[in-house]
């Protein structure tokens, strides 16, 4: 018989990424002692805590990524255009989830029931990924090798976020980042991976909305 699965979204207190994908001994430490995802089982059914700011600041950091192509230049308009869209894609599903949210301690539902809401996010993400890396292709000839290998690199870790968005209401199960993050938590892998991201596209740390 297959599990049942619930999932609570929890609003913890604010607070901020602490490194980059590289960090020292001390700094894994400091990490390790953040609150995060969790799981417990009770016979056939398994309740995941998800701390619900973890969605917003992956949209988040997906839309300073989308935002950083609008500064190249020599970027084309037909490019720009869609790269707008998609921006506005994910901050309307954002701003969803957020009234979604809003007021409640805890969010809960099953694997097989996932909000629309939270759905959306995921989807807003994976259509901004998509329709960028389609028209650095049709655009390529215009926009040349070194922008669209730019905004290639965009769409591609645009695709990345989503996925580990999926993973926050999906599963518990951490991303892999080798022997020195083994100790983490499934939050704390999720961090590492997003901090990577934002850094190979200069991009500080994002905030965790509280």
């Amino acid at each position: 018989m297959p599990d049942l699965v619930k999932i609570e979204a929890v609003r913890g207190t604010r607070r901020n990424f602490l490194g980059f994908a590289f960090l020292s001994g001390l700094a894994v430490a400091s990490l390790a002692a953040l609150p995060g995802c969790s799981s417990s089982k009770d016979g056939n059914v398994t309740t995941i805590t998800v701390n619900v700011s973890e969605i917003d600041t992956d949209g988040t950091a997906a839309l300073n990524i989308l935002k950083t192509v609008l500064a190249f230049t020599g970027l084309p308009l037909a490019v720009a255009d869609v790269v707008d869209d998609a921006i506005d894609g994910v901050e309307a599903a954002l701003a969803t989830w957020d009234k979604y949210c809003s007021g409640k301690q805890t969010v809960v539902f099953d694997a097989t029931s996932v909000p629309t809401e939270a759905s959306s996010v995921i989807a807003a993400l994976q259509n901004a990924a998509t329709t960028i890396g389609n028209v650095a292709t049709s655009e390529a000839a215009t926009l040349g090798t070194t922008l669209t290998s730019k905004i290639t690199s965009v769409s591609s870790d645009i695709a990345s976020l989503a996925a580990i968005v999926s993973s926050i209401v999906r599963t518990t199960a951490g991303l892999s980042l080798g022997a020195q993050a083994s100790t983490l938590t499934p939050t704390q892998a999720r961090m590492l991976q997003v901090n990577g991201i934002l850094a190979r596209h200069g991009l500080p740390p994002v905030a965790v909305k509280g």
